[in-house]
């Protein structure tokens, strides 16, 4: 019930007066058990954005299927009237730009993104724009690869000179102690 009221929007405050309870202990059994606040709030509202998504769908697929209807029962009356009157050839021109214009005002009405397709383009640009930024970061990881690699073998390089010239150091020393003694 607690749970209920904190994931509803109620404070945890509210609610320690409201039960009389600690409230720093409240806080922390909600830390522990991960309430969430306004949860409730926010699955009520994404159940409305697509309940409106839905409507939105419904009054889109019905004028598409006016459209549809208008424009067959149109063609209906070009093939049926092979020889038609200038009467009725005004009629169907009259009527055929009107079923045009409604086409054009529905297309940019219906064009407009609902709420979800909002949320999904957000989504994969979002995606796009981390994965962008995953080849970027593993670019600069083999930059720096290969410059650790560069610098190992500049040191090897080194090392071994400074082996050769320790190895000849010590040839020369051997030669002088074989003189010497």
């Amino acid at each position: 019930m607690l749970r209920e009221e904190f994931e509803s929007g109620k404070s945890l405050v509210a609610i320690a007066v409201d039960y009389n309870l600690s409230y720093p202990s409240l806080k922390n059994y909600a830390s522990k058990n991960k309430w969430k606040k306004g949860i409730i709030k926010n699955i009520a509202a994404a159940e409305r954005v697509l309940d409106n998504d839905e409507k939105f769908r419904e009054k889109k697929d019905e004028f598409i299927g006016k459209i549809q209807d208008e424009a067959i029962e149109l063609i209906g009356v070009f093939k049926d009237n092979d020889c038609m009157d200038k009467d009725t050839q005004g009629a169907v021109k009259l009527r055929a730009g009107a079923l045009e214009a409604i086409v054009n005002i529905g297309s940019k009405i219906f064009s407009i993104e609902n709420n979800s397709e909002v949320v999904a383009r957000k989504i994969n640009q979002l995606a796009y724009n981390k994965q962008l930024e995953l080849l970027e970061y593993e670019l600069e990881i083999e930059k720096i690869g290969i410059k650790a690699t560069k610098n190992k073998i500049k040191l090897d390089k080194e090392n071994l000179e400074i082996k050769k010239v320790t190895s000849g150091y010590n040839k020369l020393k051997n030669e002088e102690d074989v003189h010497i003694g």
